[in-house]
């Protein structure tokens, strides 16, 4: 394996000697001061963290759009298909946000995503942005009467929907789609409003949920219930007094949360408060973490000496069942493709004896990583020697931990100066 190891190296010191004798350098020496450098958006990928019914590969985001930002405000915006492969800007630093589309306060099946990611511009120095991941950043809201419920139904009902303070839609009986809400930090509550002739009787009520979050999907139920309760026999004869009870699932990626709201009495509007049904912990999916100074917010600058360490951890019994971390570079990319077949390193399934060697050469993590449910350490520090002989430039990992809850996925970028 040390033989592999050395071969690498070797072939990596060459590329070092090319590009230093390269033409195409686009900062070449000048006699002018400069204070500007490059973004190369040429690898950016903008991908999509699905809600649950949507399919990634259904979702066009050529026609994306793209902001970037100083820290004194918006500087240039492009939509996605359209994006020049380079940007010269001053030094400085920057967030470029994705979007979807312009969100409108509530619409019919027009999910909205939105994405950022933070970057740095020095001095004649060119930055790879890489990834950046859009997540559902609107509420999703769906009814369902059920079918007993519809059938003592007048054509008049039908419950309005209101997030926020003027986010608002109606749903009537044959209503099927979900509504999307624009979500306004601050501005938390969801009111549902039943109204309408059920079995002879006009009904109102009212349902609440406060702290209504971006990137959840909340299934209202409206159903019948007797005066003693619910109805025991859904085809029997119903009761005069009969009313319409409800109740709420909030489902956030693969995590399904009943809860209890109160119906509140006609004409009352609720306040805000504490959520009553905070995420239980063992339904999280898995934790990565970068440990300070490191961070996943921006690039790390980093040397031959730096400690690169990220902490992941599965909430789930049978524990982790996915970890890989695959080197997005274009000094090192190719190279380990062209040595070990791959330049994505899975820990469970390696493509190969020599990509399991390799791993293990490394020393990234202690021990097997398949069905842990402690905090393990992926120590990234074994690949700084590697990187400071490649000299200047930017390296992207994509940290991938999934177990039975779910998936989670982040990017560590190091740069060296």
């Amino acid at each position: 394996m040390k033989k592999i190891y050395n071969i690498m190296i070797l072939a990596l010191l060459s590329l070092v000697t090319f590009a230093s004798c390269s033409k195409e350098d686009p900062f070449a020496p000048s006699t002018e001061e400069s204070a500007e450098g490059q973004v190369s958006f040429k690898k950016m990928l903008v991908e999509i963290t699905n809600e649950e019914n949507v399919v990634r590969s259904s979702i066009d985001v050529s026609s994306f759009l793209i902001s970037i930002e100083g820290e004194n405000g918006s500087l240039v915006d492009y939509v996605y298909k359209d994006m020049p492969e380079v940007v010269t800007l001053p030094v400085g630093n920057y967030t470029v946000k994705v979007k979807s589309h312009v969100v409108k306060n509530a619409a019919w099946d027009e999910p909205y995503f939105f994405g950022s990611k933070s970057f740095s511009v020095e001095k004649n120095q060119v930055t790879e942005v890489g990834t950046v991941e859009c997540r559902l950043a609107n509420v999703r809201v769906s009814i369902i009467f059920d079918d007993m419920l519809v059938k003592k139904c007048d054509d008049d009902v039908k419950v309005n929907v209101l997030v926020g303070d003027n986010a608002s839609l109606d749903y009537t009986l044959e209503e099927t789609r979900s509504g999307y809400f624009e979500y306004i930090e601050g501005s938390s509550t969801l009111i549902a409003t039943f109204t309408g002739t059920v079995q002879n009787n006009y009904e109102e009520n009212f349902r609440t949920y406060v702290d209504v979050a971006p990137g959840n999907h909340y299934i209202i139920t409206y159903r019948l219930q007797g005066p003693g309760g619910d109805i025991p026999d859904y085809e029997g004869l119903i009761n005069y007094g009969t009313t319409v009870d409800a109740y709420v699932t909030s489902v956030n990626m693969t995590v399904d949360v009943e809860t209890e709201e109160e119906i509140l009495p006609d004409n009352e509007r609720p306040s805000e408060g504490d959520d009553p049904n905070p995420p239980t912990p063992g339904d999280e999916t898995p934790t990565v973490e970068a440990v300070a100074p490191i961070t996943f917010d921006a690039p790390n600058v980093v040397d031959e000496n730096s400690e690169v360490t990220v902490n992941v951890q599965s909430h789930h019994a049978d524990g982790i069942t996915e970890f890989k971390v695959a080197i997005q570079s274009e000094m090192i990319s190719g190279l380990l493709e062209a040595q070990l077949g791959t330049s994505e390193l899975d820990f469970i399934n390696p493509a190969s004896d020599a990509v399991a060697n390799f791993i293990k050469e490394l020393n990234l993590v202690e021990g097997d990583v398949k069905g842990r449910t402690d905090k393990i350490e992926i120590k990234i520090t074994g690949f700084m020697g590697m990187l400071t002989m490649l000299g200047p430039g930017s390296h992207d990992f994509v940290i991938t931990v999934g177990d039975a809850n779910g998936q989670t996925s982040k990017t560590l970028t190091l740069v060296i100066k």
